[in-house]
């Protein structure tokens, strides 16, 4: 099993807990082989940060996915990004020109590379993690939703 992690860039505190507990459980599932994550600010760096520390083996694969290039990511994400055990850098810039298409191309990327989808959501409709689980569901993804409080 390969599972797109997808989540909001601002999350509560008071959520924390709940994402640490869905992805200690991921952790301890036997048939998954790999994680693709994001690599922005909020639930991405915190599942990785939290996966880099914890996971027990050299399994899952933890795959980080970045619209353009590590180098185009904030600074304070550049150093746990290149800790994972991939990084992908799709070369896609990023411009508000056209809509900020680099991170829907990202996201893309990784649910079409993926089994399941895990998101982390907090009902906000017009976010990019809402637009992510439909695009897995259209692709008759398994979309697991773990609701989290909108700030």
């Amino acid at each position: 099993m390969i599972i797109a992690i997808t989540g909001h860039r601002t999350i509560l505190e008071s959520d924390l807990a709940v994402i640490d507990e869905r992805v200690h459980a991921l952790l301890d599932q036997e048939d998954l082989s790999e994680v693709l994550i994001g690599g922005a600010l909020g639930v991405d760096l915190h599942v990785l940060n939290y996966m880099l520390r914890w996971r027990q083996r050299d399994t899952p694969k933890i795959t980080v996915v970045v619209p353009n290039t590590v180098g185009h990511q904030p600074l304070s994400t550049q150093p746990m990004i290149h800790m994972a055990d991939a990084v992908v850098e799709l070369n896609v810039p990023i411009t508000p020109r056209d809509g900020f298409q680099a991170y829907h191309v990202r996201n893309r990327y990784m649910v079409d590379r993926s089994t399941n989808v895990l998101a982390f959501f907090n009902g906000d409709e017009r976010s990019g993690t809402s637009s992510t689980m439909h695009y897995a569901r259209r692709c008759s993804k398994a979309v697991e939703v773990v609701g989290l409080r909108k700030p």
